[in-house]
C-alpha cells in the first residue's frame, strides 16, 4: 500500500476511534467505578498492565497513584501519541516513580487464541 492510500485510510478510520473513545471519558459511572477500584489496590509495589489502553487514562492514573510499574497497551497506532504526550502536557506524572512503558501491536499479533 502507497503512503497516501495508508494516510487516507488512517485519515478515514481517526474520527470513529476518537468518537468511540470521548463515549467511554464521557461515561461518568463507569469511569468513577474504575478510578475507585484503581485508587483501591495501586500501591508503591503494583505493577499495572492497561491493555487496551485507548487515551491511557487508567494507566496513567496508575503511575500518579505510586505503582512501581505501568505498561500501557493500546493496539490503535493513532492513540499512541495520546498515552504518550498527556502526563507531559498535564504534569500528572510529576514525582512519579514509576517506571512505564507505552506498547503499540498489530491486530494479527494480538490475537491470542
Amino acid at each position: 500500500m502507497k503512503k497516501s492510500e495508508k494516510d487516507e485510510k488512517f485519515a478515514a478510520h481517526l474520527p470513529g476511534v476518537l468518537n468511540y473513545h470521548q463515549n467511554m471519558l464521557a461515561d461518568g459511572i463507569r469511569n468513577k467505578l474504575l478510578y475507585e477500584a484503581i485508587r483501591r489496590n495501586v500501591t508503591s509495589g503494583t505493577s499495572f498492565l492497561d491493555i487496551g489502553a485507548g487515551t491511557g487514562v487508567w494507566a496513567i492514573l496508575a503511575a500518579k497513584l505510586g505503582a512501581k510499574r505501568v505498561v500501557a497497551v493500546e493496539i490503535e497506532e493513532c492513540l499512541i501519541p495520546i498515552i504518550y504526550n498527556t502526563p507531559r502536557k498535564t504534569a500528572w506524572l510529576t514525582g512519579s516513580r514509576s517506571s512505564t512503558a507505552i506498547l503499540t501491536t498489530s491486530r494479527s499479533a494480538a490475537d491470542l487464541t
